[in-house]
């Protein structure tokens, strides 16, 4: 693998994270159990530790 494939394999798996963020907030906005609530942000906490090692900041709720 060259230099540019990597970069590219790298974008897209931080863009893949970014969009599983995305649909988990979007989940999350629409619960209304707070089991179920905290479960999601948990889940999107460790996106955001995963995101906020490579300076990609995302807000949990």
């Amino acid at each position: 693998m060259n230099e540019t494939s990597n970069k590219t394999t790298f974008k897209s798996m931080i863009a893949e994270k970014q969009a599983e963020f995305e649909g988990l907030l979007h989940k999350f906005e629409n619960l209304v159990d707070p089991v179920e609530r905290y479960i999601k942000r948990m889940e999107m906490a460790k996106i955001k530790k995963w995101l906020d090692q490579f300076d990609v900041h995302v807000d949990i709720p």
